[in-house]
Formats: C-alpha cells, structure tokens, sequence
C-alpha cells in the first residue's frame, strides 16, 4: 500500500502557541526515515533539513516504543539510546546530522525505540507573523535494534463477525517488525464471488505485536455473504491469509 513519507515512518503531532489568526507550518525534514542498529553497526545518523526560509530550534528526545493492539504508541523515557547534540538551530535550508548510537547489547528479540525532534517556539516574535498561528511540528523516527537473527513473522488470528462488525489480529510471532504493506479484506458469497472488498490501513506490528483492526461491513457485502478472507502482506517478504467461513451479517 503506498504511503506518502509522512505516514510510513513519521509521528506529527501540531503544537500552537498563538490562539489565533491564520495557520502556519513550519517546513523541515528528518531522514532516514527508520534507523535501524545493530552489534555490527551500533551507531548511525539522521539528518535534520530546514526547508524554510526563517531559522528554526528543535529539541531531541528518545523513548522506547511499544504498540498497543488499536495502535496507540506506549512511550517511556530510555537510557538505552544516545545522541547528539539535544538541542540544534538550523538556518534557512540548512541541514544537520544527528548522530545515534545504542548502548545495549542486542538481544534474541529486536528492540524498538522512537526518536522525537520536536520543533520549538523561536527566540523572538516576528512583528510582520503578529496574529499568525504557528503550527510546531514533532516528528518521531523509528529506531530499531536489530538481533543476530532477525525473522519477522505475519499472522492472522481473531477472525470474527458480530452484526456487521469485523474484527481480526494481525500478529507478529517473530523476533523482529515488518509493516503492513496491504491488508485486504474480501467478502465472497457461496460460489467463491466476490461481493466486497477494502484495504484497510497497514502500520508496524512490532516483534512479539498485534494489531487489531475493527470495519463495519456494507451492505453490498452483506448481501450473500459466505465468507470474509483477509490477505496481509509486509514489507519484509511475510504473507499471511486467514478465512472466516459460514459468516452472516445481523441486524
């Protein structure tokens, strides 16, 4: 499934620090947009790039990452990750790096962690941007530390209808992510024809993960329905397909 740069590897999340007038983003980017260590390759780095045309301030910060089973990210502060600097300005489209490195071994199972460069208000006001919004911008990136054998895993499990509310677990039993690439969901009446079908949103489903997704059938889909199958693939090669049989829609 395509995604643009933005939903592949980043977290946005907007900041205001003016309560009125007419919006304005800040313009930057971080590349790579995942980094990935290792025993062989402990330290690597990122690049900050000001696309604008006025300096800007970040801070860095680092949190390992967990993932719940709707999506929603368990962040806590770590020690596990350095980098540096923590705090940078960069001028109008200048770029910097930001060097990385882990302090732990590697173990059986990969490591995750997310890097925050968060954008801060400038030190002083530009009297032309009076009753602008400025919107402040975080971005996280991935952070993988990778085991001497890394095996992603792609599932399915949970496969359920209750009234027109379908639900499945995408799981991942390796010791190592992937990220959904396609998840397809197919309605199909008794001949095996197709009556409905909608891919939903893929993301990271970390080492030992689930992810969980819940879809209200159509109607169209509803009318015959046999069956629902669900095919998954991941950007590292594991496929998965799993088969809901004798499904009915309820009212």
């Amino acid at each position: 499934m395509h995604r643009n740069l933005a939903s592949l590897a980043l977290l946005c999340e907007s900041l205001f620090w003016l309560v009125a007038g007419v919006a304005h983003a800040s313009t930057f980017d971080v590349s790579p947009i995942s980094l990935t260590l290792s025993e062989k390759a402990p330290s690597g780095m990122l690049t900050v790039t000001n696309r604008g045309s006025a300096p800007l301030r970040f801070q860095v910060s680092v949190f390992t990452w967990d993932q719940k089973p709707d999506g929603d990210m368990v962040l806590n502060p770590t020690t596990d990750i350095v980098f540096f600097p923590a705090m940078l300005t960069l001028n109008a489209n200048e770029k910097r790096n930001l060097r990385v490195g882990v302090q732990v071994k590697p173990g059986a199972r990969e490591k995750s962690y997310r890097i925050f460069v968060q954008e801060l208000p400038p030190l002083q006001t530009n009297p032309d941007e009076q009753g602008i919004v400025r919107v402040l911008t975080k971005m996280g990136i991935p952070i993988f530390v990778e085991p001497p054998a890394a095996r992603p895993v792609a599932a399915l499990g949970g496969l359920s209808l209750h009234g027109v509310t379908f639900s499945f677990d995408v799981k991942n039993p390796g010791n190592a992510h992937f990220r959904s690439e396609k998840v397809l969901v197919s309605a199909k009446d008794a001949a095996g024809k197709l009556l409905d079908s909608h891919a939903v949103d893929g993301w990271y489903v970390l080492a030992g993960g689930t992810r969980t997704y819940v879809l209200e059938l159509p109607k169209k889909a509803c009318e015959g329905l046999k069956s629902l199958q669900v095919d998954l693939e991941s950007d590292k090669g594991a496929t998965a397909k799993a088969t809901l049989a004798d499904a009915h829609c309820a009212p």
